[in-house]
């Protein structure tokens, strides 16, 4: 014959603790469980999340974009690159950043005739493949364009003040625009962790 124990509660010595289980109880049919409130649950504020630093966050983290409204109308006819806009500095934050440059602008012509406008974006007075847009139509039109490059090896220092400057070509007599009363144009600098 099974012996039958009959209790309502069962604790440990002093009444704290858990009391484990080592077999199966036969014949339980529930357990009864506290209810939960929300007083159960703490509140969280922004103090429980940690802030991580840039020397935290895992390769390819995206650690800070600037966004600015660049370059101001401008036009040129001439046959060479030259400087048009303004300029814009850039002071780097996280040293050892790659860094991915996006520059939208709108190009063209002042004139309905047959001949190439090209725009590039330099950085530091160095001009990059990438950066460097050509185009080709009769239209006395404006058409936008975006250059967009990724720099992962420029060994980028923290404080370090980088020129973004815009330069345009013609043929020598038509000329050639940048436009910003078609929609701002925009230069997107974003810090990567390399």
């Amino acid at each position: 014959m099974a012996s039958k124990i009959k209790v309502d509660q069962i604790q440990t010595g002093d009444g704290t603790g858990t009391i484990a289980l080592q077999n199966q109880l036969s014949g339980m049919t529930h357990a009864s469980v506290p209810t939960l409130t929300t007083s159960h649950i703490p509140t969280l504020t922004t103090s429980h999340i940690p802030t991580l630093t840039a020397a935290q966050m895992p390769s390819g983290s995206l650690l800070k974009t600037s966004t600015r409204n660049y370059p101001a109308s401008a036009y040129s006819t001439s046959s060479g690159y030259v400087s048009v806009g303004g300029s814009v500095n850039y002071t780097v934050v996280n040293a050892g950043c790659a860094l991915r440059v996006t520059q939208n602008v709108n190009l063209g012509a002042h004139v309905a005739t047959n001949y190439w406008r090209q725009v590039r974006l330099l950085i530091d007075g160095q001009s990059y493949g990438a950066l460097t847009v050509a185009h080709h139509d009769t239209d006395n039109l404006y058409v936008p364009v975006t250059m967009d490059e990724y720099f992962p090896n420029l060994s980028l220092t923290a404080g370090q003040v980088l020129v973004f400057q815009i330069q345009i070509k013609s043929n020598g007599s038509q000329a050639t625009a940048v436009d910003d009363a078609i929609g701002d144009p925009t230069l997107i600098i974003q810090e990567i962790k390399g």
